[in-house]
């Protein structure tokens, strides 16, 4: 098959001493240029000698071509052949044209599975994508914290962590700098928890309007006080960066410390996240 209508490998083409492999051909000196210029299926006799510039037909010792276009609208994107180094006759040829049509049939469908796939997921990565940050939004999390309580209990997974990011100051700078300012502040805020605070396989997100996520797998020990220095890190890196009113509050739980449910492990991480956010206003 022609890859983008531009140059054709041939994968493996067996003759009767050896199968050569890896040949690549172009176009304009190959029979497949005169598939992509015509309509239906098209038979060349005598291929050696009427493309005698293509130095890996020769070696072929190919006679006959029987090629087939596979066609997006009117754009050809491929093709199916077959080669054979003796002359067809009339009820071969009329074989290869019908296992060609097949063939380019099956291709075809499957090319057009292949989008309307590439199409879904895509679809899907958008919906699970937070428009603002661009971290995963509230229906990955969803989806993550199941796939966390469900590998936890099947034994897949000894333990989990979650902790739950609230941005202080938002509104103050709404309020004072514009809304402007305030969606900059939220994007650096996913930005730094996404390159400060999570390993290779854990993920950010972005829940709510001012709240963040960070789920990772198999905590370790002392994980927690790492999370929290963390954290008043970033709050600081926010504070020097141009929102001296702006603060990061955090709220973390162990799917082992609850009842075993979804809607406990988040509640608990909330609870935290608010009573550390009380912690800060006094302070």
């Amino acid at each position: 098959m022609v890859d983008g209508g531009q140059a054709g490998q041939l994968l493996a083409f067996v003759d009767r001493q050896r199968v050569l492999n890896g040949h690549t051909y172009e176009l304009s000196n190959a029979p497949c240029k005169a598939v992509v210029d015509g309509d239906g299926v098209v038979h060349i006799d005598s291929v050696v000698e009427r493309y005698v510039e293509d130095a890996v037909l020769a070696e072929m010792g190919v006679l006959h071509y029987t090629g087939l276009a596979i066609r997006q609208g009117n754009e050809p994107v491929g093709h199916v052949f077959l080669m054979h180094d003796q002359a067809l006759s009339a009820s071969q040829a009329h074989l290869a044209d019908r296992l060609l049509q097949l063939a380019t049939l099956h291709v075809g469908h499957r090319l057009e599975l292949h989008g309307v796939r590439s199409q879904a997921l895509e679809w899907q990565r958008r919906a699970e994508t937070d428009a603002l940050t661009q971290l995963p939004n509230r229906h990955a999390f969803e989806r993550e914290l199941a796939l966390q309580q469900s590998m936890i209990r099947s034994g897949a997974r000894a333990d989990s962590l979650l902790a739950i990011f609230d941005v202080n100051g938002l509104k103050a700078v709404n309020d004072e700098l514009g809304h402007l300012s305030g969606d900059n502040l939220l994007r650096e805020t996913g930005n730094l928890l996404r390159n400060h605070l999570r390993r290779r396989q854990d993920e950010v997100f972005r829940i709510g309007g001012d709240e963040f996520a960070l789920i990772t797998d198999a905590p370790k020990e002392g994980c927690e006080s790492w999370l929290k220095d963390r954290a008043a890190g970033i709050a600081m890196q926010l504070q020097n960066g141009g929102f001296p009113q702006a603060g990061l509050s955090i709220g973390i739980a162990r799917f082992s410390e609850t009842a075993g449910t979804r809607a406990h492990w988040l509640a608990l991480a909330d609870t935290r996240m608010y009573a550390h956010k009380g912690h800060l206003r006094r302070s």
